[in-house]
């Protein structure tokens, strides 16, 4: 049995059951796959001075939007044990919850991951987004409250024609969406402009107290 784990996505090409037989031959060898991200771990931690003392923050993280996993992952009961324990040990530190656990599982487990085509899991800021398979809405920003795709509207059109229920929310702004851009992951500016201050704070103060930690 193989599981392709999605949060908020559009599948931009094919139908779901095509797209799965061609990505599990990622996880065949060693039992799961992500896709990778060019930035070192220690950015998924708030404060990292004890678990770098045990892992290597240095090396770049995988993005747990989107990830697939196979019957061949061994050791699955111990490692889901291991994730539960570790969020509640570590979860003062952590700056993107799951994601930050799930890539100090692979050092853990020696997880020898072969990472998917990053056509699997595009952001809707990426600028290779139309050329993306599936398109991941993370964060609180999705396509019915945010984002403005065509294939979205399009099918949110038949879903309100099949009686499906409408989106009663507000649709973002253009500034909000563009300041997005440029902060990924900072609240909305328009909506939460308070939220975005902290935000910008906050990141100060943690980019700071990284940089204290690398020279140390």
């Amino acid at each position: 049995m193989r599981q392709l784990l999605l949060q908020e996505v559009i599948i931009r090409t094919g139908i779901l059951s095509s797209i799965l037989k061609t990505i599990r031959r990622y996880c065949e060898e060693t039992g799961i796959s992500y896709v990778p991200e060019p930035y070192p771990i220690w950015s998924l931690f708030i404060d990292y001075s004890e678990i770098s003392k045990i892992y290597n923050l240095n090396k770049n993280f995988f993005n747990a939007g989107i990830f697939v996993i196979g019957d061949n992952l061994l050791e699955y009961n111990k490692i889901s044990i291991w994730l539960y324990e570790k969020t509640i040990e570590y979860a003062n530190i952590l700056h993107l919850q799951d994601q930050s656990i799930l890539n100090l599982m692979f050092q853990e487990f020696n997880l020898n991951v072969k990472p998917m085509d990053k056509k699997y899991n595009r952001y809707p800021t990426d600028k290779m987004s139309k050329n993306s398979i599936i398109l991941h809405s993370y964060s609180s920003e999705k396509f019915w409250n945010f984002w403005n795709f065509k294939e979205w509207n399009t099918n949110y059109k038949t879903w309100i024609n099949m009686g499906g229920s409408a989106y009663t929310g507000k649709k973002a702004s253009l500034l909000s969406r563009e300041v997005k851009k440029i902060l990924p992951h900072a609240p909305d500016i328009v909506r939460k402009p308070r939220a975005f201050v902290l935000y910008l704070i906050e990141e100060h103060k943690r980019i700071q107290n990284s940089k204290k930690q690398i020279k140390e």
